[in-house]
């Protein structure tokens, strides 16, 4: 392997890591959040939410999710089909490429409930219906006429001299 391989792979590695951590985290986070709400409730005590934690409360509602990056995605539409659509097209506004088996991690996490017993076939099916999507089976899933400087900027692993 070439030294521009080595360094993708190092940096897929790196990220897939740092993101299992992260995750690990909000789910001790929201298990203290939860443990906190249900003690005041208890107590009769009112609970104020700051700014951040409205974000956390619409990820609960069916209208709304919040996404790894803090966007909030509203669907107009409580169907499957309306919620991938949103969930889907938010995740890969950043102009980066996504392959079906991280579609449907995200998906999954955010408790969106696919139908069909080939679950990659049922969410490219919908993603194929909506002319925002383009398949690519090289590098998976963008929206058409999306460019990102991020986009670019993530894939620039040059190696060096």
């Amino acid at each position: 392997m070439d030294e521009f391989t080595d360094k993708a792979q190092q940096e897929i590695s790196n990220l897939t890591a740092e993101l299992l951590a992260l995750s690990k985290k909000q789910q001790v986070i929201e298990l203290k959040i939860s443990g906190l709400k249900a003690y005041l409730a208890a107590a009769g005590v009112s609970v104020r939410a700051p700014a951040r934690a409205i974000a956390v409360a619409v990820h609960e509602n069916a209208n709304g999710t919040v996404l790894p990056s803090g966007r909030v995605v509203r669907s107009s539409s409580n169907s499957v089909t309306g919620r991938v659509v949103g969930i889907v097209s938010s995740l890969l506004s950043d102009g980066i490429p996504r392959r079906i088996e991280d579609i449907l991690t995200v998906l999954e996490r955010e408790e969106v409930a696919v139908g069909g017993s080939n679950k990659a076939a049922s969410v490219s099916s919908i993603l194929s219906r909506d002319p925002r999507f383009i398949a690519n089976r090289r590098v998976g899933w963008t929206l058409k006429k999306r460019e990102s400087p991020a986009a670019n900027e993530a894939f620039d692993l040059q190696p060096t001299p």
